[in-house]
């Protein structure tokens, strides 16, 4: 499982600095294929979820929790995305809260 805190560093231990990172992730939201298979993901699993009748048995509860746990998953991979690029955005134009002042 990849370490979040280590996400800036590639293969082979090459260090990527920010704005590489947060212009690889703007690349791939901005990309069609990656929004097309995103949407495409999103919906099969929607539709899996919707469609499997339940019978009760803790064989399809534990498959309804992993569709589940899989749409959560998908967005919370584009979510982490989102959140490179605009962090960056912020670094860009030096923002800084309300009471970071040092």
């Amino acid at each position: 499982m990849a370490d979040g805190k280590n996400a800036h560093i590639r293969k082979g231990g090459k260090r990527q600095s920010p704005e590489v990172v947060a212009d690889e992730a703007k690349q791939l939201l901005d990309n069609p294929a990656f929004q097309r298979a995103f949407d495409g993901l999103e919906a099969s699993i929607v539709d899996l979820i919707v469609k499997t009748p339940s019978d009760g048995s803790p064989e399809h509860e534990a498959a309804e929790r992993e569709m589940c746990r899989s749409l959560r998953n998908l967005h919370a991979l584009k979510s982490k995305l989102a959140k490179t690029v605009q962090g960056q955005q912020l670094r860009e134009v030096d923002f800084r809260p309300t009471g970071s002042e040092g």
